[in-house]
């Protein structure tokens, strides 16, 4: 199975000036991109912070977590749906500026428990503090 056929010739240096203007566009465009949109998204991994997987017995929307974790002053932390289980697994992402990091695994498990019941379980919480975050 051949895609170009023998003898077949493509002025590629021909086409530089075309490819250079083209790349060059493709670069301007995505810094504008960037730009406006606040610049890079960092995630907990460059920003330092804790990451909270969290399953329910039932479902759950993210404005409901959200309202619950305004409890323990985490109102501000991003809420994502995890998985493919239908509303019931979630990621809880809290910056490290918002809060002391320490035991914030424990602080977001008691308010959605006391919110939601024994149906709350906290399947993982990954820590990455400040210093691992700027390295």
């Amino acid at each position: 199975m051949e895609f170009i056929k023998p003898g077949t010739r493509i002025d590629f240096l021909g086409k530089r000036k075309l490819t250079a203007v083209i790349s060059i566009i493709a670069v301007l465009l995505s810094i504008t991109v960037l730009l406006f949109r606040g610049g890079p998204n960092y995630g907990v991994d460059f920003s330092g912070g804790v990451l909270v997987q969290v399953r329910f017995d039932t479902e759950r929307s993210p404005a409901e977590i959200k309202n619950a974790l305004a409890i323990v002053q985490l109102q501000d932390s991003i809420v994502q749906e995890f998985g493919d289980h239908g509303g019931n697994e979630y990621l809880i992402r809290v910056r490290e500026t918002e809060v002391e990091l320490a035991g914030i695994g424990e602080k977001v498990s008691r308010a959605l428990t006391a919110e939601f019941g024994s149906g709350t379980e906290i399947r993982r919480v990954e820590m990455v503090g400040p210093k691992v975050g700027k390295d």
